[in-house]
Order: C-alpha cells, then structure tokens, then sequence
C-alpha cells in the first residue's frame, strides 16, 4: 500500500507525539522513531517529539528531519507544558505511546485536551484476560491503535461490553526494510568469522532481550543446557553457542554470567551487551540460526520480527504479539516453531488487578532446539525464507503509516 503525498509545507499539520526518545533504543524508542520519521517523509505532518529518558545528555532539541524535532523532558509530559504545547501548536493529535501508568495525567485532563485535539493511544497489552478495568483509560481517549492483533481483540471486547465510542484499529509494528534486510551467503560467512572466530561454522541461536525476569533469560540457559547435554550424547560434541544480546549484569534482572557458570555452559555461551546502531543489529539478526523468545508474558516482541526480516526463523511461546507473528491466523500455517504453553498462571497488582503468564517448560524448549538442529539445511532456509516472506506481507512498514495516517483523519 502505498503512502502519497497530498499537501503543501503551509498546510502541515502539527502532532505531539509522547513517548520514550526516538533515539533511544527501548522498542518504545525505535518504534517511535520508525513512526515519525514516516509521517514526516509523506509530507503532511509536523511531528514534535516529548522525548523521554532518565537521563540526558543534552537538554537540546533535536532535530531529525524539517518536519521532526525531539525536545526532551524527564518524565512523560508535566501537565504546564502540555497545556503550553496545546496552545502553541494548535495540534492535529496528541499521540501516547507507553505503559498507561505513565499517562495517568493525561488520563486525568483528559477532558481539557479534547476540547483542543484528540487523544490517541499507542497500545499493548500483554495477555487475556480481557482487561475489563482498563474501560475507564479507553473512554478517555478518541483513538487506541493497537501494537498486536491480541491487544486489539481484548480492547474492542472491552470496548464494545461498555458501549464505548472510542476508535479501535489494529496496526502492528513494523521495522522498515532499509533497516532490516538479509545479507547475502558470503557477508554472512565474513561477519560470523569476524564474530566467532573459529567457531564461526557451530549452530548459533540468539536471545535478544532485556535482562529481566519475564523474559525468562535463566530458563533460556537451562534449555541451552539441556540440549548441549542431548547435543553431546547424540552427536558426540556441543558445537553450538548461544548469542545474549543484552545486559547480563542488570542490577534489575538475573546474574547470567553466574547462572552460566553454575550450569556449566559459559564456553557455550556468548554476550553481547553494548548498545549497537541498527547496522550492527542487522548484522546480529543475520550471523544466527534461530532467535529465541520464550517470555511468559510479550505484548509483540521485536527482536523475533527484526529475525523474521532477514530471513532467519524463530522459536517462541504462543503467548501475547508472538502468536501473531509465528501463526497466520488465516491459514494457520506456522512460520516458525511455535511452543504452546504447558503451565498458564495468573498475577496482578492493584493497578493490574489479573493478567495471565504463560510458561512452556524447559525440557521442551531443549527438544524444540534439538529438533531444529537436526533439520537438514534446506528445510531451515525454507523456514527462513517463509519467516521472511511472512513478515513483509503482515508487518509491513508502508502499510503501517498508512493506517496510521487514516486513524489520524477524525
């Protein structure tokens, strides 16, 4: 679908975007930067940013194109700027894009913000069940474009049980091409030598993530466990690394390196925990085999799509974004391997009062892995190769501004 340009430079219209710093590099950030960077391109809109961080460097605005700036706040907007940005910009939208407990201001001026622009909410939600206390957050708001196709069913049976007016669409992520792509055999070879070394030709998986407990990165290194010891008894060696993009120190998640150390797998186990531009990212997505992502709770998943782009098959829980993203829910055809939960538990908090998270065991994460390896070489390329044709017809980054675009036109 394509996107075309209709308006002249005096006719922009200006949106006030609220989200993590688009040139940061949360899945928050990324996506923001992915969206106005879109918007900005087709030549109808004006996008300035309240870019969010803990911390800055600068306090400067930033500016990414004619048409985008990021002007960065700590904090997600204090309630006097808003109101100066509403008045000085005679805004188009006020768009938010985050965890909901982070807008409980703009929820409670809700009212005030309407009567200038309307409000529209960048929306995930992890899993069922169907969040019936969120009623009150979707009725303060015009619009909730909705991260995953499970985030847009929960919201419009919420919507629809409250005889809500507020517009739901599904627009998923998407990550453009230029960014993500498939190297070819021979860039590959150069970049896993470069990386790897001599072991560059062992069956190499990767685990791209937050260090952070529903992520599950220990279980991740009990299955790699588990499937080095059937690697060994099997095959008679444990050719295979596993790649941990991420921080294995986190002071908020697990202790990966001791962790790997006790299960005795750390010469089979790399990390990679520098924050890297998008070329070397693509490059990462394009050294593995297969990337891994068995969180017990997902609302997309980014890291599994980013793989899917470049042709490389992934292994995940059908739990939140993923199932969308490994199953065509058409055809039901699966672009992947998809693992379907042995245990579902429910938590909550009193913001969150339930939320399922679901859990597929370690052993049959290792036998998933065993069963991958054992593939002949064809049949993975033509998983990947499926992955890949997959993604570019259901997470399409022009299809995506597009919708975008339409839900903005109230």
């Amino acid at each position: 679908m394509e996107v075309k340009k209709m308006k002249t430079d005096t006719s922009k219209e200006t949106i006030l975007l609220i989200s993590d710093h688009a040139l940061s590099h949360t899945g928050v950030g990324t996506q923001s930067y992915h969206l106005c960077k879109g918007l900005t391109e087709i030549g109808d809109y004006k996008v300035i940013q309240l870019g969010v961080a803990m911390h800055h460097e600068s306090m400067e605005v930033e500016k990414v194109n004619e048409n985008f700036e990021i002007h960065p706040v700590i904090g997600f907007g204090p309630i006097p700027m808003i109101r100066q940005y509403i008045k000085k910009y005679n805004l188009k939208s006020l768009i938010i894009f985050s965890d909901s407990r982070f807008f409980k201001h703009i929820f409670e001026m809700s009212e005030e913000i309407r009567k200038s622009c309307p409000i529209v909410w960048w929306h995930v939600w992890d899993n069922r069940p169907c969040p019936d206390f969120n009623h009150e957050l979707y009725s303060r708001v015009d619009v909730v474009n909705c991260i995953s196709e499970l985030t847009y069913n929960v919201c419009k049976e919420v919507c629809d049980k409250f005889k809500l007016k507020t517009k739901i669409n599904y627009i998923p992520h998407t990550v453009p091409k230029s960014m993500f792509f498939q190297l070819n055999e021979a860039d590959i070879k150069y970049h896993r030598n470069m990386i790897f070394g001599k072991e560059s030709d062992y069956f190499i998986c990767g685990w791209i993530n937050k260090n952070t407990r529903r992520k599950r990165p220990a279980d991740v290194l009990q299955s790699w466990k588990i499937f080095l010891d059937e690697l060994q008894e099997k095959r008679g060696h444990k050719k295979a690394l596993l790649l941990m993009h991420t921080d294995p120190d986190d002071r908020f998640g697990q202790n990966l390196i001791e962790i790997s150390n006790k299960l005795d797998i750390l010469k089979n186990v790399r990390f990679s925990d520098q924050v890297v531009n998008y070329e070397k990212m693509n490059i990462l997505h394009n050294v593995i085999d297969l990337n891994i992502n068995i969180a017990s709770l997902e609302g997309f998943g980014l890291s599994t799509l980013e793989s899917m782009c470049v042709g490389k098959p992934i292994l995940v829980t059908k739990t939140g974004g993923l199932t969308r993203q490994v199953i065509d829910p058409d055809t039901l055809e699966i672009h992947g391997i998809a693992l379907n939960p042995d245990l579902t538990t429910t938590v909550g908090t009193q913001d969150v009062p339930y939320l399922n998270e679901d859990y597929t065991s370690n052993t049959k994460v290792a036998k998933s892995l065993y069963n991958f390896y054992s593939l002949p070489i064809e049949e993975k390329t033509s998983l990947g190769k499926k992955a890949k044709i997959y993604a570019e017809n259901n997470f399409n980054y022009q299809e995506m501004i597009s919708k975008w675009v339409s839900s903005l036109e109230l």
